[in-house]
Order: C-alpha cells, then structure tokens, then sequence
C-alpha cells in the first residue's frame, strides 16, 4: 500500500543546496562560500561531486554562535540616573 501525499502537505528537505540556502537564509551565495572555508567557525557542508550540501538543523546551529544579545534597560537605573541629576 503506498501513501500518497496530499498537496497541502509539504516535505522539508534536511539538507539544502547554496542557492537554496541562500534563499532559507537570506545570505547571498557568495556569503555562504565564504563561510564554508571560514578559519574560525567554518560552516559545516558535504561536499559532493559538482554540489555542496548543507543540513538544516547543522546551520541552524552554526548561525546562532553570531547571536548578539543585547542587554535589557535598567528602568531603575535610568531613573535613578536621572534623579541624581536633578
């Protein structure tokens, strides 16, 4: 018995071309190559003849040692910052 899939389901690859990664991530292809042979945190890809592939979950990963966290205000000391001015 085969199972068919309907067409309001959609299947997700696990791994993804540069160009089609480059439209997951809105990074231009150029970005990504630059990246695969990068010294400090290369970006990890498979590499096949003539197409490099890269898993989903593996950029994922990658991307979020660029996270910048931004600390949150200290309404307290803005304020007491202010009142001291005062």
């Amino acid at each position: 018995m085969t199972k068919k899939i309907s067409q309001m389901e959609k299947i997700t690859p696990k791994y993804l071309s540069l160009s089609n990664l480059s439209q997951h991530s809105s990074l231009s292809v150029k970005t990504l190559r630059a990246f695969l042979c990068d010294t400090e945190c290369p970006l990890p890809h498979y590499r096949m003849p003539r197409k490099i592939l890269v898993r989903i979950d593996e950029f994922d990963d990658w991307l979020l040692r660029f996270l910048v966290k931004t600390p949150g205000l200290d309404l307290n000391k803005i304020v007491n910052e202010i009142m001291d001015k005062l």
